[in-house]
């Protein structure tokens, strides 16, 4: 069950993104076209990785892929066509991470800009250059993107932590997303195809977060923690409300918290 555990979280962190679409969608001159890209994205990721499971194991045998040093793939093409596969693979690894770098920054910087103009996140982050790119929204992503770099000198953990807290902290997102696919189904009296959709969504949702553990979970909520001052100036700037609701979130929030931290500084959290 364990390796089953640890499977979901690394498919989860490989899968991270497939949103993508979703989240520029605003950009997109046809709605439609946002639905085609989701699909077709998770299609042809989905087939260059199982490709890339098989077609190694069709040369080389298993356990000596294990033992491979990464970039894994190119040492399977320099087994297969000689010296330049490798220098092949190499190349376009390089190109991938390039691309990906650049992806994941505009993704990041587009998700806290369209909540700014949702009045959701504070006004600054909504400013648009002459390009309409978020600038500030950018800035910040670049800064944390360059902390956590730094964080690369001095641990060899510090990319598994990185993509482990990654995964765990979209699960919630990814759960609520699923939660109200079913109540709009529901409500909107939509298909019992939509139904069963959220229904699987939903608990699919909730096994991930049980997979996660409750070691990045706690680390998670004290990720969150921080946004209920971000929350509270919002609503007050917007002369909106704090509900009965919002404040046992906040308190559950808190709670988990200082649970995080005394998990932490006795060490019964280890992921560091």
């Amino acid at each position: 069950m364990s390796q089953v555990k640890s499977t979901m979280m690394v498919t989860v962190w490989a899968f991270l993104g497939v949103e993508g679409a979703v989240v520029f969608s605003s950009r997109a001159k046809h709605r439609k076209d946002v639905g085609k890209a989701t699909i077709i994205g998770l299609v042809s990721v989905l087939i260059i990785y199982i490709m890339i499971t098989l077609l190694a194991q069709g040369v080389i045998i298993q356990n000596k892929i294990a033992d491979l040093e990464s970039p894994s793939m190119a040492a399977v093409m320099e087994h297969i066509v000689g010296g330049w596969g490798a220098h092949f693979i190499n190349i376009g690894l390089m190109i991938s991470v390039m691309g990906a770098w650049l992806g994941w920054s505009l993704l990041s910087a587009e998700v806290p800009n369209l909540a700014a103009k949702d009045n959701i996140f504070p006004e600054w982050l909504g400013r648009d250059n002459k390009n309409s790119a978020p600038v500030n929204a950018m800035l910040i992503t670049f800064l944390i993107i360059q902390t956590f770099f730094i964080t690369l000198l001095f641990t060899d953990k510090a990319y598994r932590f990185a993509f482990s807290l990654a995964s765990s902290a979209v699960l919630l997102p990814y759960a609520f997303s699923a939660f109200y696919q079913l109540k709009f189904s529901r409500q909107n009296k939509l298909s019992i195809t939509q139904k069963i959709i959220g229904l699987i969504a939903s608990v699919y949702s909730i096994w991930l977060i049980i997979a996660a553990g409750i070691e990045f979970l706690l680390l998670t909520m004290m990720l969150f923690f921080p946004g209920i001052f971000v929350y509270c100036k919002v609503q007050k700037k917007h002369d909106r409300s704090i509900t009965n609701i919002d404040k046992l979130i906040f308190v559950a929030l808190g709670i988990f918290t200082i649970v995080g931290i005394y998990f932490i500084m006795s060490g019964r959290i280890t992921s560091f």
